[in-house]
């Protein structure tokens, strides 16, 4: 491969971040941290904010500009996002800005590009740190870039690639939506108490707060048949194997496997016989560390895969209305009741004895079935979006870098896409 230039011979400038937290604001611009810079795209969602002070003085070495990528230099190392001509964000900490030459390179082709299996592995090899690898300016101004096809060719793959892009964007916002609606409908019901057949209750004052005459609260430990985690020990590594799923697998409605590590059948095997293999209807909670309380979800499919102790397996009785808990546990007041549980300082978590403990809200069955019948369609419908977004992002990542090596042609690829558009 004939190593033309460095990617600072391909940039106007590439800039590191003001290295201390930027002061959080109510409002303002979206202040981009490592978890924001997502493959291609920034995922703005929960983003913190900054007002115009803080902003200004953090754009004193550049003004993020639309075009610019975004790299994560840690946490994940080498993650990179274009800034689209809609956003105006600021730079936060342990990211860095690069502002493509657009007569040199098509910026939007550099982003994918930087995520291809060369660029990635260059920058994971740099990656320094023991307990967090992260990445030097250096090893960022100074990565070797091959000899790059025409301007031309480079925006026709940048377009295909962000088509796909585009498609799981517009799917995204379907799921917001959809989301929304779920949740109004769980807090019209069951935090503000106007649920069918209202005018008829009586409020009563019960050890816990007022409730509806005939509702009541009972622990989680009570309700469900077993709460579980997975291995508390952590098999090695294999190339090719079984898969062993921690939170860093967890979105917010199902697992994402791409990156999933493996274990060994003999090791895999152990681990089911051991009860850390989920089954369909179990509900699943992250439980450690930076994603505790995070994600919450029912497993509505059946995966080959176990788990690891960081993710708590809750077992319902066979009958129990499975929608309408997965709600509960990931409405405001239950989350907030969850976090207050954790401990540990390095690492935070919840012991499941805990979770055993949390005192949940059980409305009479007849309303829990209503819920559950009318929550059911709209949260299947988002698992069945989210599982075509997972399906779309593949397909992107696979032909990515068929697409920067040449085998495949462009308009082999643009075929494709209008196949799955």
């Amino acid at each position: 491969m004939k190593l033309a230039r460095l990617l600072a011979d391909l940039c106007i400038l590439i800039v590191d971040c003001e290295h201390k937290t930027a002061p959080l604001a109510s409002d303002g611009y979206p202040s981009i941290r490592t978890p924001n810079v997502g493959r291609g795209r920034l995922q703005l969602d929960g983003v913190n904010r900054v007002d115009e002070a803080t902003y200004r003085a953090w754009a004193k070495r550049a003004i993020p500009q639309p075009n610019d990528l975004i790299i994560a230099r840690e946490a994940p190392v080498g993650n990179v996002a274009i800034i689209q001509q809609h956003q105006k964000v600021c730079l936060g900490q342990r990211t860095v800005l690069v502002r493509p030459d657009p007569t040199k390179v098509d910026p939007a082709f550099l982003c994918y590009y930087l995520l291809g299996d060369y660029a990635q592995s260059r920058f994971k090899a740099a990656a320094i740190g023991a307990t967090v690898p992260h990445l030097n300016m250096k090893d960022i101004r100074n990565l070797p870039i091959p000899s790059l096809p025409s301007l031309v060719i480079q925006r026709r793959i940048s377009s295909i690639l962000g088509a796909y892009d585009d498609l799981i964007e517009v799917n995204q916002r379907r799921i917001t939506l959809l989301e929304e609606m779920a949740r109004r409908l769980f807090e019209e019901w069951f935090v503000r108490f106007r649920f069918p057949g209202d005018e008829d209750h009586t409020m009563v004052e019960t050890p816990e707060g007022r409730l509806p005459k005939g509702w009541s609260l009972t622990s989680l430990g009570e309700l469900c048949q077993e709460i579980t985690d997975g291995s508390h020990s952590s098999p090695p590594s294999v190339e090719a194997g079984q898969m062993m799923a921690s939170v860093k697998d967890m979105r917010d409605w199902d697992f994402d496997l791409s990156e999933c590590r493996r274990i060994s059948t003999e090791d895999f095997d152990e681990l089911v016989r051991n009860g850390c293999q989920p089954i369909v209807g179990d509900i699943l909670i992250a439980k450690d560390g930076a994603n505790l309380n995070k994600h919450t979800f029912l497993m509505w499919r059946e995966m080959p895969l176990v788990l690891l102790s960081s993710i708590a397996i809750l077992r319902p009785p066979l009958d129990f209305e499975r929608e309408y808990l997965v709600a509960l546990l990931k409405s405001d007041a239950t989350s907030a009741a969850i976090k207050q549980m954790k401990s540990g300082a390095a690492i935070p978590r919840i012991v499941l004895r805990d979770f055993k403990r949390l005192r949940i809200l059980m409305p009479p069955q007849h309303l829990r079935k209503q819920y559950n019948d009318a929550a059911t369609p709209i949260h299947e419908l988002i698992r069945r979006i989210s599982l075509a977004n997972g399906k779309l992002a593949n397909a992107r990542d696979l032909l990515l870098p068929l697409l920067i090596s040449g085998e495949v042609s462009v308009s082999s690829a643009e075929q494709r896409l209008e196949a799955v558009a």
